[in-house]
């Protein structure tokens, strides 16, 4: 029984964002544009993308508050016969401030990096009811400035929060978990106009490394007992540029290095007493760096009326041999979409995005069969200032 309870806690880390959906949904300007915003970076969701921009906000306050309905799907048809489906639709707030005063700015962003959905299979699907959630908050503060005329720089400190959720329901009892742990990464970026038609920009985010400590309850013994997990997150580099062929309109494009090999396995412990040092648990997980690219662009039709779009490749992280239910990456395609209009010293924003997944046939490996995923997002929300 302490395998089979074992497994669950990957569940929560492997949902992360690797065999997930890597799309940065921090920004419905910036989600419109499939997240090629390094180099733009002009409202306040620069918090995450690009510390550097925030000092392109408006003089004042500029606040942006939105959210995200996220539904994604994920598949796999197995040769042994099981066919599973997962869909665990969630709305993921976003809430971002920043105070500019001439040459520098302040700002304040509260966001979800990783994680913030989970897998919900049914009894039927593999022999065992299965509800597990990953999330990880973050507090980000950053600072930055003009430098030059033609050269913005800024960085920040985020503090993370995560929390591990997972039930297990088999015909012999119950497995549940509840995980929670902080830890704190850094970011760094820069952004330099070389011209009137043309800028470019660098972003980097942090690793970290988290100690996610609660309980876990074993139906044999029908007991609960204190546990751990530990997860290594990623650090990211993006490059970016824009173009501007028109008073109207920009195109952006966006190279983004993720080390996901840092999550090659977890690692950690069940204290259960009777057990020196605890019941080890560990399992790897098999990501590999990858390197994502996307292309935005935003058009304004009218003074008050403006059009967005981009697609974005995000080749899969996980190694085929390390496939299973709880772990399905593909290669993707995401096409994106968004609308903004102006509404005094307001803008309204909405955005929908598809994603599709490349459908992936491992012969080998731990469980052979078929995976794939997809995925739709929409969002509403708004920018103003003050």
């Amino acid at each position: 029984m302490n395998k089979g309870k074992l497994s669950i806690l990957f569940i929560l880390v492997i949902q992360l964002n690797a065999s997930g959906w890597d799309n940065p949904i921090m920004g419905l300007r910036s989600l419109s544009m499939n997240a090629a915003f390094t180099a733009f970076a002009n409202d306040p969701s620069a918090i995450y993308h690009n510390p550097a921009g925030i000092v392109q906000c408006n003089e004042g306050w500029t606040v942006q508050a939105e959210g995200v309905y996220v539904i994604p799907h994920h598949f796999a048809q197995l040769e042994s016969g099981k066919r599973a489906e997962s869909s665990w639709k969630n709305l993921v707030p976003q809430g971002f401030f920043v105070l500019r005063q001439r040459s520098a700015a302040l700002g304040l962003g509260v966001y979800i990096p990783f994680g913030g959905g989970g897998i919900d299979y049914s009894k039927k699907d593999l022999g065992e009811a299965i509800r597990a959630y990953l999330g990880v908050l973050a507090f980000t503060g950053v600072i930055s400035r003009y430098i030059r005329e033609n050269l913005l720089i800024g960085g920040g400190v985020s503090l993370l929060n995560a929390q591990n959720k997972a039930r297990v329901v088999k015909d012999d009892g119950e497995i549940d978990i509840l995980e929670r742990g902080k830890s704190w990464t850094v970011s760094f970026g820069l952004i330099w106009n070389a011209s009137k038609k043309v800028r470019l920009g660098f972003s980097y985010r942090g690793p970290a490394s988290i100690k996610l400590t609660g309980w876990t309850h074993l139906p044999f013994p029908d007991d609960t007992f204190s546990s751990e997990t530990r997860i290594n997150l990623p650090y990211s580099a993006s490059c970016g540029i824009l173009l501007k062929p028109s008073q109207n309109g920009i195109v952006t494009l966006d190279l983004t290095y993720t080390h996901w090999a840092v999550l090659d396995s977890v690692r950690g412990e069940i204290n259960i007493p009777g057990f020196v040092g605890g019941v080890p648990k560990g399992e790897a997980l098999g990501f590999q760096d990858v390197v994502k690219a996307t292309v935005g662009t935003e058009w304004w039709i009218t003074r008050k009326v403006s059009v967005r779009g981009g697609v974005a490749y995000d080749p899969a992280a996980a190694d085929a041999r390390y496939l299973t239910p709880t772990n399905i990456d593909v290669n993707k395609i995401a096409i994106s979409f968004g609308l903004g209009y102006l509404l005094g010293s307001s803008q309204i924003n909405f955005t929908v995005v598809k994603m599709s997944g490349r459908e992936r046939k491992i012969l080998t490996g731990s469980e052979p069969g078929i995976y794939n995923m997809r995925a739709i997002l929409f969002g509403i929300g708004t920018i103003f200032s003050f």
